[in-house]
């Protein structure tokens, strides 16, 4: 029987310890600033939050298949995941691209939208990228502070952009009220 608990216990503080380095305790970094404009490739999609990395994961799958090696995803959200609604949420999801893959995008018969966003002047919060649990502690621990870091600075919330970047290993949500959705070539055709 001593066994059997020294081996709970051990199961038991192994899932802290992963917890805790995947984010649980972790706090974001607030900070304002001017973000130029870059290209991505997206899908425009009606569905529920959660769904955007599948989305995200559909875009780069594509991508690669026309020989475009991308790094960093995104998702544009006019709507906080925390506002009690998640579902049938339209959101923007896909992968940033590079000026070159962007010039490339102009020339290819593809499926995939692209576009440039620009953000502009912006609050971001920063949050490392550790594991696959980091993405749900960051949504939480983000969107919840937001609202109040905007508030003390009275700043108006507008979109956010969350940037996954793989190679840096975190997560930046980007607010900026002078984010204009994304038009693509399709969209404006419409």
């Amino acid at each position: 029987m001593k066994k059997v608990l020294q081996i709970i216990m051990f199961v038991l503080i192994l899932l802290l310890a992963y917890l805790v380095y995947s984010g649980m305790f972790s706090k974001p970094i607030f900070y304002e600033e001017h973000i130029e404009g870059f290209p991505v490739a997206f899908i425009k999609e009606t569905s529920d939050y959660r769904s955007a990395e599948r989305v995200r994961n559909d875009v780069y799958l594509r991508l690669l298949e026309k020989g475009f090696q991308t790094e960093r995803g995104f998702g544009l959200f006019l709507e906080s995941p925390l506002g009690g609604k998640i579902e049938d949420i339209t959101y923007y999801a896909g992968m940033i691209l590079t000026e070159e893959q962007f010039e490339l995008m102009m020339h290819e018969d593809t499926f995939i939208d692209f576009t440039m966003l620009y953000p502009g002047d912006s609050v971001v919060a920063s949050f490392a990228y550790k594991t696959h649990l980091s993405s749900p502690f960051a949504t939480i621990k983000v969107y919840s502070r937001l609202q109040k870091y905007l508030a003390e600075k009275k700043l108006q919330r507008g979109a956010v952009i969350e940037i996954y970047d793989l190679q840096k290993n975190e997560i930046l949500f980007i607010s900026s009220t002078q984010i204009v959705l994304p038009l693509s070539p399709r969209e404006s055709a419409d």
